[in-house]
């Protein structure tokens, strides 16, 4: 098989698994605590159950098609972008805050990559929620 070839069937098979892993989250019931970190009132969004409990099936096809991902760079990039690995790599799923997998399975909290406080700002007028990264307050 080519190239062009095997990168359709990835990506057509990439298109299929992103329409099963899109409902992860819609599916999972999320709380939200709400607190006063001094005067400000922050909400915490936290999923009920904080593992997700895969469905095996779907878990081997996601398996294999990281590892089909992995292979297709290895076999035709004479470049390999090594921040792909903590993406890609099955066999760190539970411990690195990179991986796909982790993020897909583990509570909001949990994460490096997702702020896990939100500012709520109550007014006469409605609620604001935001968040802040470098110093900036954003919607």
């Amino acid at each position: 098989m080519d190239i062009e070839s095997e990168g359709k069937k990835l990506l057509d098979n990439h298109k299929k698994l992103y329409e099963l892993l899109i409902k992860i989250p819609e599916n999972r019931e999320m709380i939200y605590i709400e607190e006063m970190e001094g005067s400000i009132k922050v909400g915490k969004p936290r999923f009920k159950n904080p593992k997700y409990q895969w469905i095996p099936s779907l878990l081997v096809d996601v398996r294999d098609h990281l590892q089909n991902i992995w292979n297709f760079f290895s076999k035709y990039s004479y470049w390999f972008d090594y921040t792909l690995i903590p993406l890609l790599n099955m066999d760190e799923r539970r411990i690195s805050k990179k991986s796909i997998l982790f993020l897909l399975e583990e509570d909001v909290w949990c994460t490096d990559e997702i702020y896990g406080k939100y500012l709520i700002e109550e007014t006469k007028d409605g609620t604001t929620i935001s968040y802040s990264r470098r110093d900036r307050k954003m919607k």
